[in-house]
């Protein structure tokens, strides 16, 4: 779990990813990612306690499960599922991400963990689209840790959607040893088709898989899916979990690669 000083605790016991921020890293590209984005209310008594220092909730609180599953990309093919809490840092909105599983080559985990700072635990992760209804789940260690389902969804503008970017808690190499970070992650995407659901049903969450064991939902918001092209350009920025939401952020100066 966080705590104010941007502690995170994984769902294992581990702790956060351990990202050097200098190192080298190319961006991550795809021709097609398929995205399923649930958001739901949450009471905020309950969510509060997750976020470190500078972060605040939105009005009204929200989680939302992150489904990507990219079809291909420089890494391969590989699914990500993500939990985010809905933040606010200044003036913007950003998804902290309270766990991530994945599904695909050790590798692609590797580069997602030493760079983006995401957990990428061991997981089942399915995404199925009927006529009908979208449905999206994670298993992990035998037991369901997510499934939700989107009924009755219909076609939305390509214009209609917008990502926010998420902050991942790792634990950043600097001249003074590993410190407390939040590594902002953003992404860069082309819609080409997308749809809502606002008959959503979350049908079992096991908090404790999120490291988030008391988020319960207060009411469902709805769910989107869509294809689209996507970049996951190198992170840029850095933040002090430790600091006030006054606070700039760090942007990251990378090493160029060795030839």
């Amino acid at each position: 779990m966080s705590d104010p000083r941007g502690r995170h605790r994984g769902a294992t016991g581990a702790g956060p990813p351990v990202v050097d921020p200098s190192a080298h890293a190319e961006a991550i590209t795809s021709s097609h990612v398929e995205v399923l984005n649930v958001a739901i209310e949450v009471d905020d008594r309950l969510v509060a306690p997750l976020l470190p220092a500078p972060l605040r909730l939105t009005l009204p609180p929200m989680v939302t499960f992150v489904i990507w599953r990219f079809h291909e990309s420089s890494l391969g093919a590989f699914t990500l599922a993500q939990t985010r809490v809905t933040t606010r840092l200044k003036v913007r909105s950003r998804g902290l991400v309270l766990g991530s599983y994945f599904h695909g080559a050790p590798a692609a985990a590797e580069e997602l963990r030493t760079h983006w700072g995401f957990a990428c635990l061991p997981g089942d992760i399915r995404l199925v689209r009927h006529h009908d209804e979208i449905r999206g789940a994670v298993e992990a260690g035998g037991k369901v840790a997510l499934e939700v389902v989107g009924r009755a969804p219909h076609a939305i503008g390509p214009d209609d959607l917008r990502e926010m970017s998420s902050l991942n808690p790792v634990r950043a190499v600097t001249s003074e040893g590993e410190q407390a970070r939040l590594l902002q992650v953003d992404t860069e995407f082309r819609v080409e088709a997308a749809s809502r659901s606002i008959q959503l049903e979350v049908q079992a969450f096991n908090g404790s898989a999120w490291n988030a064991p008391d988020i319960r939902q207060e009411y469902g918001v709805r769910a989107l899916h869509y294809h689209c092209e996507m970049r996951l350009p190198p992170p840029r920025y850095l933040f002090d979990p430790m600091l006030t939401s006054e606070q700039e952020s760090e942007q990251i100066e990378r090493r160029l690669p060795v030839a």
